[in-house]
């Protein structure tokens, strides 16, 4: 890694270290930071799948959920997580954030690698790695207009974002990086390099099952891409030079021996726990239920093209030239490309997981655009690369801002107040595992996170039926119902949190079959009567 390359690490680690301990040095007495500064829903129910692994589960189920059905083997990364912090006595933000940091050291120095196999020369390596580790896309043009393009959400396209996000995004990104990353081959290492591929592919599976679809994908385009290669340069029989192809003679940039070994054994770690992902999510029927809710689409078309600009324009004619040359150093990252934005638009629910990591081959592409530029416009590639750099810094530093301003605004997504944050350890401590609390929504958001209790209503994927159960919860506090007592008996309720969101929904019921049990000066805990 070069001296550009080490700082531009140390920065990009500093930046999306400090608005979290920001954050949480602002909480002080009066109140405590949840741990999020973008999407908090899904970092809380991260939270959620680690406490339950603290508590010792083997097994996951849905935490936001009333009821949640037996155990399924998913999200073992959290639940492992969550298992490491109880054996380290860590608490489970700091294992979650740790994990985070260690994860994106990974994915840095696996973005490293990645440039400097398929950059077009080690010219452009450090330009590239900077780009693609800070750099996002031009979202921050309409986010005045309140548009908000891909490149302020999806985190797993990106990765500044990834690892700005969470810990699992940044190790995916970090293995599927790797994975398809090819150097010049050697004669040797094919059984090591197998093994690895093999405990790449389920570690992967693990931490995103679309990573592995997606690496199987691309690598079996490029030995498409060597195999057509291989015979228009050799322009003989068919079936008799195909035994060269496999050989170290043919010296392709991989060699294809190397990739096929890859691909065959990323798919052999990675299918078992793919296929029992899919099996399990549509046969267990509280996870089939919030699969079939569990839609994650990608944006427009434009909307996607904004948010990979301006790297995407110079992608363009880069992808052209590479063509024209047959250029196989560039070739991988055309691949990931091309496969990438089919996928992504797939008639399927889940589409949107496809655009996992694309931004990184993106500002590869970037690079032989601008290595490619005409003759008489040569002496301005610096300059274009100096104001492509600048043109994608403005959307990660309004990311970074947002984190920063809701931190100063106490927004109540991103804080609990000191009171809400004491009745929940007394839920943690003196109430059954299994006990079902009735809150309100964005109450509901952290009690699974911080007590390992179910709630109604919390998230509004992880939640079954979740629109229909956010609307009863609503119902109960805004006095909506013709007979709540009948409801928390029907569902049923062990207690009711009220506190100061509950209160701006509205007053209890006096008439409910319930009993106070904890108080502070915000919130009152109730147990409901038999």
């Amino acid at each position: 890694m070069s001296h550009r390359a080490r700082l531009a690490t140390l920065l990009i680690l500093l930046c999306i270290s400090t608005p979290y301990l920001f954050a949480a040095r602002l909480a002080g007495r009066e109140a405590v930071f949840g741990g999020f500064l973008l999407n908090p829903q899904d970092g809380n129910s991260y939270l959620a799948k680690m406490y339950q692994g603290w508590r010792g589960d083997a097994s996951f189920t849905l935490p936001y959920t009333a009821e949640p059905g037996p155990g399924a083997h998913l999200f073992l990364f959290y639940l492992w997580l969550g298992r490491l912090a109880r054996w380290t006595g860590a608490s489970l933000i700091f294992a979650f954030h740790l994990a985070r940091l260690i994860g994106s050291v990974a994915l840095l120095f696996s973005l490293q690698h990645f440039v400097i196999a398929y950059a077009p020369n080690t010219g452009w390596s450090d330009w590239c790695f900077a780009l693609a580790g800070f750099g996002l896309g031009l979202g921050w043009l309409l986010f005045p207009l309140g548009i908000i393009v891909s490149d302020l959400w999806i985190a797993e396209a990106y990765p500044f974002l990834s690892a700005y996000v969470n810990p699992h995004f940044a190790v995916g990104l970090a293995l599927l990086l790797s994975l398809l990353t090819f150097g010049e081959s050697k004669s040797g290492g094919l059984a090591v390099s197998f093994v690895l591929s093999i405990a790449a592919g389920f570690a992967l599976s693990l931490l995103s099952p679309f990573g592995v679809i997606l690496a199987c994908l691309v690598m079996f385009g490029m030995l498409i891409w060597e195999l057509a290669l291989f015979l228009w340069t050799q322009r003989g029989p068919v079936f008799s030079s195909l035994p060269h192809f496999f050989t170290p003679a043919y010296e392709a940039f991989p060699q294809p021996r190397w990739i096929l070994i890859r691909l065959i054994g990323v798919f052999l770690g990675g299918a078992p726990f793919l296929i029992y992902s899919f099996w399990v999510a549509r046969l267990h029927p509280q996870l089939a239920a919030w699969n079939a809710q569990n839609l994650t689409l990608t944006p427009a078309a434009w909307d996607v093209a904004l948010g990979l600009s301006p790297a995407l324009l110079l992608a363009i004619p880069g992808a052209v030239w590479i063509i024209r040359q047959r250029h196989r150093r560039g070739m991988l990252p055309l691949i990931w490309i091309v496969i990438g934005a089919l996928l992504i638009y797939l008639p399927m629910g889940l589409q949107r997981r496809f655009m996992m990591g694309i931004y990184a081959p993106m500002v590869v592409l970037a690079a032989y655009g601008l290595q490619s530029l005409p003759l008489f416009l040569k002496q301005r590639a610096p300059l274009a690369a100096r104001l492509t750099f600048l043109l994608a810094l403005p959307t990660s530093a309004l990311i970074l801002a947002m984190g920063v301003f809701g931190a100063l605004a106490r927004d109540p997504l991103l804080y609990l107040s000191a009171s809400e944050s004491e009745a929940m350890r007394w839920i943690e401590t003196h109430t059954p595992q299994d006990a079902l609390v009735l809150c309100a929504p964005d109450t509901g958001m952290f009690i699974p996170a911080r007590t390992g209790r179910r709630v109604l209503y919390g998230h509004p994927f992880e939640t079954v039926n979740a629109e229909q159960e956010k609307e009863q919860v609503l119902q109960f506090f805004q006095g909506g119902m013709a007979s709540p007592q009948s409801f928390l008996i029907a569902r049923p309720v062990d207690y009711i949190f009220y506190g100061p969101r509950e209160r701006t929904l509205g007053e209890l019921p006096s008439s409910l079959p319930v009993e106070p049990v904890f108080s502070n000066s915000e919130v009152t805990i109730f147990r409901v009567e038999p």
